[in-house]
């Protein structure tokens, strides 16, 4: 401002320019009033200051709002040059397709795909409309359940629409193989009675959707029905199976809770369809026998989740030859059941020496079955591509705690060479069968293993029922040279080191386990070392998750360790979760 003094200074005052440039100078460094004629230059100078801040502001005014006007215009601009004009529309129809959620089938949603992308403009919504593989899948939820939100319309009506919308979508799929799923909440007695609500079902509205996927059945590829057992059996039980000549894939979980599944069960056409490949079907009873024997093809499936007798696991998978692959939850065979001989037998009767399946590269086993009929089925087994592993002890009663099993650790099939994938879900086995089933695992590379949650331990505390004491330790992996100790864990750790080929580790620790931070960091440290010395892999990808608060954050003191044994950060993902802070 004191340079540019000199042009604002009035001809007719008596002050020289430099005279008044020290002075202002002067007055800035201090609260001394200025002179009167000073005062006066100033005085006279702020009037033109001020008459140029209007005028510049107005000239700054005009600017912007010119400015405005360019980058609006440019945008327009840019708008009608923009490539998304010259996408040819079968380029905008594979866009679109890739567009659709790939993990479930589309909902009836603005907010999503396909919805969404007729709400962009006129020829996006063209080209949507025109794309029948972008309306081949749908699903739709079954109202089964007293509304807690306020609707805009009543119940009946607002049901009558998505009805329409229903058959729109379904005429837009034109000739597509369909993907179709329905789901209902249905809400059980006892928290009907807690929450003061009860289950409403809209019967009219059901059957109206059900018909409408009948009307295209010729067209089904996938479907899955969650809904009530007596909408099933009205509406598909009785199905002509030669109205679905394409059907590939079906998953049922029909249930009610105020009727058991019918034993044994009639004829399903869905389950007879030829050219089924994967089938789900979640039942309250064990009758797998019965539904493979629906089968047009058993041989031609590869997945396969079904309930079943431990006693029947073998001939159940023996007539499935070609599975890739399978999750049985089974149950302890029943003697009160009346079955005959060729709907089951135990392993040991079983007629043939060996099942094979060489197609099958994954297993999930939920099991309440007996130790020694496990134990057997898998003696039994050749799976020579098997590749992934899942095992967990279940209830076959919510309110009673499963029986620890005893003596069983043989999860690997006979010819099994290449498991990389073992998922322990450690609950109710022994120290001992932990132990022996990971050292029989020499070339797994991935491990998933869960102890028992806080959850559950509280849960059969309330119930009044004695939680089992086994032990699951993560020290077990643990390297033991020495400058190493590891604690007595019930059992002798040998100088091989336990699952030497592990790359990834997916572990969590109980709210009951004393483990410490500590001790965590010397088991991955004393893994890493054996890698340096060529005893084991690398184990790369750590993820362990807490039910209880950390004392400390233990991720930069593995990352100091990683550092001095030359490991590149990189190469490691290290995560640590905690459920209850």
């Amino acid at each position: 401002m004191i340079n540019q003094a000199q042009s604002l200074i009035p001809l007719s005052s008596p002050l020289n320019p430099m005279d008044l440039q020290r002075q202002l100078e002067e007055l800035l460094r201090c609260n001394e009033a200025p002179p009167q004629d000073t005062k006066d230059v100033v005085k006279s100078m702020t009037s033109k200051l001020e008459e140029e801040f209007v005028r510049l502001s107005l000239a700054m005014m005009a600017l912007k709002e010119e400015l405005e006007q360019k980058r609006h215009m440019l945008e327009q601009c840019h708008k009608i040059l923009s490539p998304a004009r010259h996408i040819p529309d079968d380029i905008l129809h594979e866009i679109f397709y890739h567009c659709l959620p790939t993990d479930r089938n589309c909902k009836m949603n603005v907010r999503e795909a396909p919805l969404l992308l007729t709400r962009i403009c006129s020829q996006w919504r063209r080209v949507a409309l025109s794309s029948p593989r972008i309306w081949s899948s749908l699903h739709v939820r079954l109202e089964t359940t007293a509304k807690q939100e306020e609707e805009e319309l009543p119940p009946g009506q607002l049901n009558e629409l998505r009805c329409e919308a229903i058959e729109e979508w379904l005429r837009r799929s034109g000739d597509c193989s369909l993907s179709l799923s329905t789901s209902h909440n249905w809400i059980p007695h006892w928290m009907q009675t807690r929450l003061g609500i009860k289950n409403q079902v809209d019967e009219k509205f059901d059957d109206r959707v059900c018909d409408l996927f009948i009307l295209h059945a010729r067209q089904w590829k996938k479907v899955a029905f969650h809904m009530r057992s007596a909408l099933y059996n009205k509406k598909f039980l009785s199905l002509d199976v030669d109205l679905i000549p394409n059907l590939e894939q079906v998953d049922l979980r029909i249930s009610d809770p105020r009727v058991r599944d019918p034993h044994p069960l009639p004829r399903n056409s869905l389950v007879a369809a030829r050219n089924l490949k994967q089938l789900t079907w979640v039942t309250r009873d064990s009758l797998a026998l019965e539904i493979v024997s629906m089968l047009s093809q058993p041989a031609s499936l590869t997945h396969l989740t079904l309930k079943c007798y431990d006693t029947e696991i073998l001939q159940l998978l023996s007539c499935c030859a070609n599975l890739v692959e399978c999750t049985l939850q089974t149950t302890q065979g029943r003697s009160d059941i009346s079955t005959t001989n060729d709907q089951a037998q135990s392993p040991q009767s079983y007629g043939h020496k060996n099942v094979v399946l060489p197609r099958l590269e994954s297993i999930n086993l939920l099991n309440a079955g007996a130790s020694s009929v496990m134990n057997r089925v898998f003696e039994t087994l050749v799976t020579p591509a098997l590749c992934s592993i899942h095992y967990e002890v279940v209830s076959e009663h919510d309110d009673r705690v499963p029986e620890a099993t005893s003596g069983f650790h043989n999860l690997f099939p006979v010819g099994t060479t290449r498991i990389e994938k073992l998922s322990l879900h450690t609950a109710y086995m022994s120290s001992q069968d932990i132990f022996q089933c990971l050292s029989l695992s020499k070339h797994v590379r991935h491990l998933i293993i869960r102890p028992l949650s806080g959850f559950d331990h509280d849960r059969w505390h309330l119930l009044g029922s004695n939680t089992p004491s086994t032990t699951f330790d993560i020290r077990m992996f643990a390297s033991p040279p020495s400058g190493y100790s590891v604690p007595d864990l019930g059992f002798h750790l040998e100088d091989d080191l336990l699952l030497p080929c592990m790359e990834s580790l997916d572990a969590k620790v109980s709210k009951w386990h004393d483990l410490n931070d500590q001790q965590i960091i010397e088991t991955i440290v004393s893994r890493w070392d054996a890698w340096k010395q060529g005893k084991a892999s690398l184990l790369k990808k750590i993820t362990i998750t807490f039910e209880k608060n950390k004392k400390r954050e233990i991720r930069p003191k593995l990352m100091q360790h990683a550092a001095e044994l030359g490991i590149d950060e990189d190469m490691l993902e290290i995560k640590f979760d905690c459920l209850f802070l």
